[in-house]
């Protein structure tokens, strides 16, 4: 009952006040402003005091302080973040005062488990043990998740099923021949390819940086190997590269610098230098066809049957 009593004597007196001060206006006199008027904010010192005992008991400072809550929650709630907090500071980083940090917590990603033996065996009406062996044989290349929170389009991309996988580590780099080597197709180098188990394969380029376009035909034609390993060259490491890698699902490993050695590829591109030479000498063949005869020696190698522990034989 006293609060209600309270209440309606403010209410009172602010309409008292404020009819007074109409009348005044009304009649020409002029109102003389109260003592406190016209000092600036960073000066007044009863509203710095009272805002550093608590926000609460200045009215502008907390009405700054209900605004900017309202914003940053308005702009937690766009982006589905669960708390907001105030930009911690540290030795390293700048951070700018306007930028609010989030811990975002309704988002949740992992990666995809691919298909269950039992969701299988509900679709596809077959018994549970079935759909379990036919997983174990299916490779799940290309997984795509539509029960996820994260709403996204399903890529069209399907590269990754085109080619033909390889279960083995694949090695390559590439050799050059002279300017009078310089062959009729325009050849200047070769990409030479090459596996963990000896299968070698090349490409003729005319300069090194047509090396993504070898590994496009290196994948059409033999497949995709669970990694290629080469030296760590322009070419070789470039975005595009990277890119196509990412694409069709496998990895790329780069060899330490001066680690020449451990590139199986450097071995296999002497052996066939060496091969070329001998052939072209005692066939009396132009220069300008070594290409041809590197790819006809690549060819004689892979169908050659050779005592290779790899092989178990």
């Amino acid at each position: 009952m006293s609060s209600e009593i309270a209440s309606e004597f403010g209410s009172d007196e602010a309409n008292i006040i404020s009819d007074n001060a109409n009348e005044a206006m009304t009649h020409g006199e002029q109102l003389d402003p109260p003592s406190w008027h016209g000092i600036r904010q960073e000066e007044d010192n009863v509203k710095i005091s009272l805002s550093s005992v608590n926000v609460t008991l200045d009215p502008s400072s907390f009405a700054q302080a209900v605004g900017d809550r309202a914003a940053q929650s308005k702009f937690a709630m766009s982006i589905g973040s669960a708390s907001v907090g105030v930009p911690t500071e540290d030795d390293l980083f700048i951070d700018d005062p306007t930028i609010i940090e989030m811990d975002i917590a309704a988002a949740n990603a992992g990666k995809s488990k691919g298909v269950n033996p039992v969701d299988l065996a509900k679709v596809w009406r077959i018994d549970v043990e079935a759909a379990r062996r036919s997983i174990a044989v299916t490779t799940q290349l290309k997984q795509q998740d539509a029960d996820g929170s994260l709403s996204r389009n399903f890529s069209t991309s399907d590269r990754m099923l085109r080619y033909r996988r390889i279960i083995c580590y694949f090695f390559t780099d590439t050799f050059f021949v002279t300017k009078k080597g310089k062959s009729t197709s325009g050849n200047t180098c070769m990409q030479l390819f090459v596996s963990d188990k000896g299968f070698v394969y090349v490409v003729p380029m005319k300069s090194k940086g047509k090396f993504p376009n070898a590994l496009k035909m290196f994948a059409k034609e033999i497949g995709i190997p669970l990694a290629l390993i080469f030296d760590p060259t322009g070419e070789q490491s470039s975005n595009k590269v990277k890119q196509f890698c990412h694409e069709i699902g496998t990895t790329l490993r780069h060899l330490e610098e001066h680690t020449q050695w451990a590139n199986l590829a450097e071995l296999y591109i002497g052996l066939t230098k060496e091969s070329v030479r001998k052939d072209m000498r005692e066939s009396d063949s132009p220069i300008v066809v070594w290409d041809y005869c590197a790819e006809r020696r690549a060819r004689i190698k892979n169908m050659t049957a050779r005592k290779l522990f790899q092989l178990g034989r």
